[in-house]
């Protein structure tokens, strides 16, 4: 093998080869043998046809389909199938504004009201797909992606002065103006896990809230239009929450709202006002 006969000055002389085509080992191993200077040598061989065992691969990766793998470097190669998403898609992106408004309206205390628009933005995806399974073939399932953001309209709250009486004759009265803005977001990540078939997908929530205003409380002379002693100053407060709900019904949610404070200023008759800080509220905690 490898050689072959000639005559050369009369004489009948063996001579390499290396048309010649030997015997191949194996077919599908990404390696061939040749003829090489009269000898059978074994060499790399990319258009080879091959199988790296694994269902899920193919050489082009294309979702969907199966097929063969790449010999490449004399090494069988394979790229993972790719996941092939369906119709239809459903997307979530946001709530009935106007529904959500009332609602909210109908929620808010006497003397609160909503100022200006509910904002949605983001949505959140759950895409049904063909997912490849080694030793199962194709199986479908779904994954949940996306981040949906809301912010609410300023609530509003004004107290009309509330008098403290003795007998007919008002004596001291307090009054409060407040704003509340609150800002969420919900994220979702995961799907139905179609090999194993489960579900892992979960959706994070945060809230932050912030508190504004201003607090007024007086002893008062209802024989002049007089404030004897005075308290007046602005109200702040905020808080954060986060939480998580996944596909068991499992779900965490905690965070705080911080102190409520007053920045105030007391006046009385003759004096300079005096300015005190004082907590109207230690906070709460989930």
């Amino acid at each position: 093998m490898c050689w072959k006969a000639v005559c050369k000055s009369g004489n009948c002389t063996a001579v390499p080869d290396d048309s010649q085509v030997p015997p191949q080992k194996a077919n599908g191993d990404c390696k061939k043998e040749k003829c090489q200077g009269g000898a059978v040598v074994t060499v790399n061989d990319d258009n080879d046809g091959c199988d790296d065992s694994k269902m899920c691969t193919s050489f082009t990766g294309e979702p969907g389909k199966l097929g063969p793998d790449k010999c490449s470097g004399g090494t069988c190669k394979g790229k993972k199938i790719e996941d092939e998403y369906l119709n239809p898609e459903i997307t979530f992106a946001g709530f009935d504004k106007q529904t959500l408004k009332s609602f909210g309206a109908k929620a808010l205390m006497r003397g609160c009201r909503m100022v200006g628009d509910l904002s949605v933005s983001g949505d959140i995806k759950t895409r049904p797909m063909n997912k490849c399974c080694e030793g199962k073939g194709f199986r479908q399932g779904s994954d949940v992606t996306g981040t949906l953001t809301l912010s609410s309209p300023s609530i509003q709250c004004a107290t009309s002065p509330k008098f403290l009486m003795l007998g007919p004759v008002p004596i001291a009265y307090v009054r409060a103006l407040g704003e509340l803005l609150i800002d969420g977001s919900a994220s979702a990540s995961g799907g139905s896990n179609a090999c194993a078939e489960t579900c892992d997908w979960s959706v994070g929530i945060e809230i932050a809230s912030k508190l504004t205003g201003t607090v007024e409380a007086a002893l008062i002379t209802s024989m002049v239009d007089l404030d004897i002693l005075k308290v007046a100053g602005d109200v702040t407060g905020s808080g954060s929450f986060e939480g998580t709900v996944d596909c068991h019904g499992d779900w965490s949610f905690e965070g705080c709202f911080g102190k409520v404070t007053s920045a105030v200023k007391v006046f009385t008759l003759g004096m300079q006002p005096i300015g005190i800080s004082v907590t109207l509220n230690d906070g709460w905690c989930l």
